[in-house]
């Protein structure tokens, strides 16, 4: 691989391999156009010497499709959410895409710039375990054709997310009745 300072452009791709820039293009975006397998290879061998990384900004823009999910949780206090977030980032990755997580610090403004700002960086997938109060910022992301899974949220659920809730209070009374099943009596929180 030759080591530049310099960006390499589907253009130099496309010099080294001897085709047209379409070409690079249709081989390197794994478009269904076809390309025999003697101009694919030589594109491909020219954008590996090359180090050729795709402009990512480049291809959002075309595509309208970020690979990133964004997941804002409350607090990186609590291990809840530590394990929640790994295996998020397990499942993401080996799908191709990439997490980025935020906390809101517990604060609803902060969770509504944040929301904002995936909004404003074209990401289409968000995972939340909310403490906002109202609905607003996520029905916004989910009407720029977003789509949301929650975790938790101080709202009514929404028809057009994914509610993943955990529902506490009968998770709180089937332990209680296990313990008192038990014969334990002096139950603390």
């Amino acid at each position: 691989m030759i080591n530049t300072s310099q960006t390499v452009t589907i253009g130099d791709v496309a010099k080294a391999a001897g085709t047209s820039i379409s070409t690079v293009s249709r081989v390197l975006s794994g478009s269904n156009y076809p390309v025999s397998a003697v101009k694919r290879e030589r594109v491909l061998s020219a954008a590996k010497e090359l180090g050729y990384e795709p402009n990512m900004l480049g291809r959002i823009l075309k595509t309208d499709v970020n690979p990133s999910i964004g997941i804002i949780i409350p607090s990186f206090q609590n291990p809840f959410y530590t394990q929640l977030i790994i295996g998020i980032e397990k499942e993401a990755i080996e799908n191709n895409y990439f997490p980025l997580v935020f906390s809101s610090q517990r604060s609803p403004e902060t969770e509504r710039n944040l929301i904002n700002h995936l909004i404003k960086n074209r990401i289409k997938g968000l995972m939340i375990s909310s403490i906002d109060d109202s609905a607003e910022a996520v029905e916004r992301f989910v009407s720029t054709g977003g789509k949301v899974c929650i975790f938790e949220s101080n709202y009514s659920d929404h028809d057009k997310v994914i509610n993943a809730k955990t529902n506490v209070l009968e998770a709180s009374r089937k332990a209680t009745e296990y313990l008192i099943s038990q014969g334990h009596r002096a139950i603390a929180f």
